[in-house]
């Protein structure tokens, strides 16, 4: 039974914004199932008693950060004054539960190194942006994405994770060697090819031309959805960049692996630019023109010809990806979509070689990168290991700044053939 849904907020930061989430919460779940300290507490009890027993029956906790969230947490600190919000926090992240930080107004999301430590891990949990504006709908996707991540957590503890030793598909060969596989095409189809330019390069499949509707209906920033053309086959690479081969191009940077163990896992702690400098050194030692994904390509080749929610139906599980995790694992572990790509949904966000735009109006129609937005902004796509099922969707866009590095990010590379 799903416990309590717990509303962190700071009174002199985003106090009205918070009760009207609050109150949307309840119209859904009910009002004995969510809880607020001022909507919650009556006079004589103790604060400090009743908020930990309310955490204590909490399985979501929404943090509400609005503009004066960091400054308040920093003069706090400073003054050595007791911090409610910041224990509800970390008490929640130690505990493992679903937390959401709510993005009000546009407010940004803290940076690791402006946080205290027990309460870093913040900035790992998929946001959730809330404005005046669009505030019926932001609302109606959060509560969205709380029946998602506890659909998550109860899949999660109803079912063993059984990777490694066995193969997740029934007579699949994950081998290096393997130099063809066989597609999920109708039979007689034929088969997919795969292949590698040299030793240092990842391993490559190559991807039809044809046509998709990209985008959804569900989130504004998705819509409208389009009809777009592929034109011409092209190459991408099987797997997320894996820190092996970033390891080889022995480039000024070296990304932590966060002691999750590098070789096969996807390279993280890299940001858009750092990617560029790996496709820039594997082009130069390869003579082959490497690149990242625009945005469309990488919808096109993450459905695989499917029009459902996920590659694998309406549904995906965590026996089909990583997510609602704890870590990264390494690529492969899990089934490839119908063109033999693994890890499209879930493990590490992807860089996308796109500007940010805020939906699909005059998006082109062929597949390109589009140009223009906010080129503060690059795209990223697929979901990570620490978000819920929701964000996995083959529709779902997300951004960040091109030179943000974090331990849910990695990228995958393409190029013409």
């Amino acid at each position: 039974m799903p416990g309590k849904i717990f509303v962190n907020y700071r009174r002199d930061d985003v106090r009205d914004m918070a009760a009207r989430i609050r109150d949307r919460l309840a119209q859904t779940f009910g009002d004995n199932n969510v809880f607020m300290d001022v909507e919650n507490l009556i006079a004589g009890q103790r604060f400090d008693v009743e908020l930990k027993k309310a955490l204590s029956e909490t399985d979501v906790l929404v943090a509400m950060i609005g503009p004066h969230w960091v400054k308040l947490l920093t003069e706090r600190r400073a003054r050595g004054e007791r911090d409610y919000v910041r224990e509800e926090i970390a008490e929640a992240l130690q505990r493992g539960i679903i937390v959401i930080p709510a993005l009000i107004e546009r407010t940004p999301l803290p940076r690791p190194d402006a946080l205290p430590a027990n309460i870093r891990d913040l900035v790992l949990h998929q946001k959730h942006e809330v404005s005046h504006e669009r505030f019926g709908r932001d609302v109606a996707d959060l509560v969205n994405a709380i029946q998602v991540g506890r659909q998550a957590a109860r899949s999660k503890s109803e079912h063993e994770w059984r990777r490694g030793s066995e193969p997740l598909v029934q007579g699949a060969n994950y081998g290096p060697g393997e130099q063809t596989f066989e597609s999920r095409r109708e039979p007689g189809e034929g088969k997919l090819r795969r292949f590698k330019d040299t030793d240092i390069s990842p391993e490559m499949v190559v991807v039809p031309a044809g046509s998709f509707m990209m985008g959804s209906n569900k989130h504004g920033s998705e819509m409208p959805p389009r009809s777009v053309s592929i034109n011409a086959p092209f190459a991408v690479g099987r797997f997320p960049v894996t820190f092996a081969e970033w390891d080889t191009a022995r480039l000024p940077h070296r990304p932590s692996d966060r002691g999750w163990g590098r070789d096969r896992r996807p390279v993280i702690n890299v940001s858009w630019e750092d990617a560029k400098a790996y496709l820039g050194w594997l082009s130069q030692n390869t003579r082959k023109a490497y690149r990242l994904l625009s945005e469309a390509e990488w919808e096109y080749c993450c459905r695989a010809g499917t029009t459902t929610t996920f590659a694998f139906g309406d549904t995906v599980t965590q026996l089909q990806a990583q997510f609602s995790a704890k870590e990264a694992t390494e690529v492969g572990k899990f089934p490839p979509n119908a063109w033999g790509l693994h890890d499209m949904h879930g493990n590490v966000w992807e860089w996308c070689e796109d500007n940010w735009h805020a939906d699909y109006r005059d998006a082109p129609r062929d597949g390109s990168v589009w140009q223009g937005g906010d080129p503060s902004m690059r795209v990223i796509r697929g979901g990570s290991w620490g978000v819920y099922a929701d964000h996995l969707r083959s529709a779902m866009r997300s951004r960040n700044s091109p030179e943000f590095r974090a331990d849910f990010i990695g990228f995958r590379v393409a190029r013409g053939l």
